[in-house]
């Protein structure tokens, strides 16, 4: 999955920086300085799972992404726009630098948890904090000419096509050993169903 910075600027304080005034002993984030007001943008599209303030992360904002992925914004000026439930895409303002919580100055701590094990990542129940530094890139670009595009997609529709004719002449297979298959082909049975019944035919040459 591809991951944008939140806001420019450089790491003061990393991801493996060791301190007791962490929970676990361990920063598990990155500090990114930053004048007040800069705005903070969604790292990748989600769904907002938090939108919140306590003691410690003052005004902070939770987002849901694909693959288990989660991230964090906190310390930040005030309440964010977002609500939870929310939809978000990549890039999308969702609050301002600030210093609420326990704060020191102006900064963004950002933090980007796991639920899929990941090994050397910091874990906290069952999920799992990476070193976003790891994982924060730019946003995917299209370099592609309208020459490169139109063959991408004519490479694309001919897959299609010979998909198409695979999966015909495997129903007709399949079909002429039916009485060898666990289970009945029908017609809507789609590319994997029909190879997964493939797989487990036997048929020898004559």
């Amino acid at each position: 999955m591809q991951f944008i910075w939140p806001i420019e600027g450089t790491v003061s304080r990393g991801w493996a920086y060791r301190s007791s005034i962490y929970v676990g002993g361990q920063h598990a984030a990155v500090d990114i300085p930053a004048t007040t007001g800069t705005p903070i943008k969604s790292v990748a599209a989600g769904v907002v799972i938090s939108v919140a303030k306590d003691m410690y992360s003052g005004f902070f904002v939770g987002i849901d992404h694909i693959d288990g992925w989660q991230s964090f914004y906190r310390h930040m000026y005030s309440q964010s726009p977002v609500v939870v439930g929310q939809a978000v895409v990549q890039g999308q303002i969702i609050g301002n630098v600030g210093s609420t919580g326990w704060s020191t100055g102006y900064h963004l701590h950002f933090d980007l948890w796991s639920k899929n094990p990941i090994k050397g990542a910091f874990q906290k129940h069952d999920i799992w904090a990476v070193d976003p530094e790891l994982y924060l890139g730019v946003e995917e670009e299209n370099n592609m000419t309208p020459e490169q595009e139109e063959k991408l997609l004519r490479d694309v529709k001919g897959l299609r096509d010979n998909q198409t004719r695979m999966d015909l002449q495997l129903q007709v297979l399949l079909n002429r050993h039916k009485g060898e298959l666990s289970h009945p082909v029908t017609s809507s049975d789609d590319s994997k169903t029909l190879q997964e019944i493939a797989a487990g035919l036997k048929v020898e040459a004559r």
